[in-house]
């Protein structure tokens, strides 16, 4: 067992995404180390240090509170990132022991495990009393055969609307811009277009936008998935303006949504319906899988399948 600096973890990074994309039983897009190191730099450095273990292919990813002496999630905002990564569960799970050993945790936190997953049935193999306390839900949809195979499997009200959606767009000239940067300057660029569309939403007219609170969160996380190649953006354009945008990013034949928003004094052209069309069309041409993230009202309609990943308590004496 070895424990890694940061540095040396994102030096690792090749050999942990091969870990990761091995691993049952967690939710894999949002326990790349893109998204678990940007939500680390988002924690109270006064309160926490990095918790990062390594044995062969198995990754202990957590933080560690030194006065309850307790390992937590990195990403503490929803509860999607597993801090277990590894292809073979009882291995992490043994690993995971000898880290509460090591380390004298007295409170551990697992978030993002299935709860019939492998992962966690490991843990309960080994003795440690899992204790639920949240779950969350999360909406996935095939996109096998693109847009046209997408929209096959919906049902007739779904369709029609849709094409409609369509339809208006072309009548009232909106352009779809596809993106895929990888370079860190452009990032900056893009996001700075992406905070413009988002003054003019909606969210931002309630108080409501995410990046009040964890813009930092998103910049860092797109610039980390921008250096693998892994980013995907959409921007809609009328007259050379932009009006909507939507981002996520690739891994392993499943697209991850992330953000979306759009300028809502359009709200008539239905401008995030054709931004999911828009995004779809592009990114089934890589990946088969759309993964909308956590269930709100909308998802319904676009994804029937759900995914509940849970957050457990752990006590030791």
């Amino acid at each position: 067992m070895e424990r890694l600096s940061e540095r040396a973890l994102v030096f690792d990074g090749e050999a942990f995404t091969r870990s990761l994309l091995k691993t049952e039983g967690i939710d894999r897009g949002c326990s790349h180390l893109a998204w678990q190191l940007s939500a680390f730099s988002k924690l109270d450095r006064g309160f926490v240090e990095p918790c990062f273990f390594r044995d062969g292919s198995s990754y202990v990813i957590a933080a560690f509170c030194p006065k309850d002496r307790k390992l937590i999630s990195c990403e503490q905002f929803w509860g999607f990132a597993s801090m277990l990564v590894g292809p073979d569960p009882d291995h992490c799970a043994a690993l995971f022991e000898r880290v509460v050993s090591v380390m004298g945790i007295r409170h551990a936190e697992l978030s993002g495990l299935c709860a019939q997953g492998v992962m966690a049935q490991a843990l309960r193999d080994r003795g440690f009393g899992l204790e639920p306390q949240n779950e969350l839900a999360v909406r996935q949809v095939s996109i096998e055969g693109g847009l046209e195979g997408y929209l096959s499997r919906r049902d007739a009200h779904f369709r029609a609307r849709m094409r409609r959606t369509l339809r208006q767009a072309e009548r009232a000239g909106v352009e779809t811009e596809i993106l895929s940067p990888t370079d860190l300057g452009e990032i900056c660029q893009l996001f700075a277009r992406i905070l413009m569309i988002e003054k003019q939403s909606w969210k931002a007219a309630q108080g409501e936008s995410i990046y009040v609170d964890l813009g930092d969160f998103y910049l860092g996380l797109c610039m980390r998935l921008a250096q693998q190649g892994l980013l995907r953006m959409l921007f809609l354009k009328i007259g050379g303006q932009d009006v909507a945008y939507l981002y996520g990013f690739l891994l392993d034949g499943c697209f991850r949504g992330l953000q979306m928003s759009y300028d809502d004094r359009l709200s008539g052209l239905s401008l995030g319906n054709l931004a999911q069309l828009r995004i779809i069309e592009a990114v089934s041409k890589e990946a088969d899988l759309y993964d909308l993230g956590m269930d709100i009202d909308y998802k319904s309609r676009w994804a029937d399948d759900v995914k509940v990943l849970t957050t457990y308590g752990l006590q030791f004496d």
